[in-house]
């Protein structure tokens, strides 16, 4: 299990690394510590992000750097120039990165311009300059995955923009400005359904999505239909989800009362 902890009282940031397989955590070889951190960057996995600005500039909105350590070494694994707007990271529910930067951004207009497949995608569109281009990478190097161009526009004019990608497995759900969730095929960008609610937790081989709508229930929707599937009302609200893998897939729900909820689900 690796942690980031951020800075408390007299306590200052730390990273750890803990073993599951034994419960005595005073080992210092169980319960390791890994050194500070700066908290400006945030973990996916083992993995540390952190934007770094290019310039005198302190700003790394525009004109940065993502850089990649590990987090046991600190050693640098990759850095990523920006020379326009820095993308929107996500984490896919398996070993991918996700980015995002709104159409109407510079960054997107130059990838888009670069790829003749990305530019058939957007010709396609109503209006050309609202939606989001999505991109896929290995965490641990960088190396470019999947690009696709989805209609999804923020309504905010950047002010309030609060949508986010998830990735899982050949599909792309984009959570939208009006409280719905669009499924897309991440290959060609084609609209698979859509429902209302906020995806929490996927699982690509049983092709299920598990979302919130109203605060105390969860949607088990399939994710190559938009359909919805079931619908479980838990009695309060609903904090996080997962779905694990074992000798059965599990979807594991926290509610605001601190129980944790088990839901079996089929292969």
């Amino acid at each position: 299990l690796w942690g980031q902890y951020p800075k408390y009282m007299d306590r200052g940031p730390v990273e750890t690394r803990l073993s599951l397989n034994t419960l005595t955590v005073e080992d210092p070889n169980v319960n390791q510590t890994l050194g500070k951190y700066d908290d400006d960057g945030w973990q996916f996995h083992q993995l540390q992000f952190l934007l770094k600005p290019m310039g005198k500039d302190k700003n790394t909105d525009h004109h940065a750097t993502l850089e990649v350590k590990k987090m046991d070494t600190q050693a640098v694994d990759w850095t990523r120039d920006f020379q326009h707007e820095v993308p929107a990271c996500w984490a896919a529910e398996d070993n991918r990165l996700v980015l995002g930067w709104d159409l109407g951004s510079d960054a997107a207009k130059e990838e888009i311009k670069a790829h003749a497949d990305l530019q058939k995608e957007v010709e396609a569109f109503k209006d050309r300059k609202k939606g989001l281009l999505i991109e896929t990478v290995v965490p641990e190097t960088g190396a470019p995955l999947e690009q696709v161009v989805l209609p999804e526009a923020d309504l905010t004019h950047g002010w309030g923009d609060v949508r986010r990608a998830v990735v899982s497995g050949e599909f792309v759900l984009v959570r939208g400005e009006h409280g719905n969730t669009g499924i897309y095929r991440l290959d060609s960008g084609a609209k698979i359904g859509e429902f209302f609610g906020a995806p929490l937790a996927t699982d690509a081989r049983t092709a299920v999505i598990a979302a919130v709508n109203r605060e105390d229930e969860i949607l088990l929707v399939d994710e190559s239909t938009g359909k919805e599937l079931k619908r479980f009302t838990l009695g309060s609200p609903v904090r996080l989800a997962r779905i694990v893998t074992g000798k059965e897939i599990t979807l594991l729900i926290l509610t605001a009362d601190q129980m944790i909820h088990r839901l079996p689900l089929q292969p």
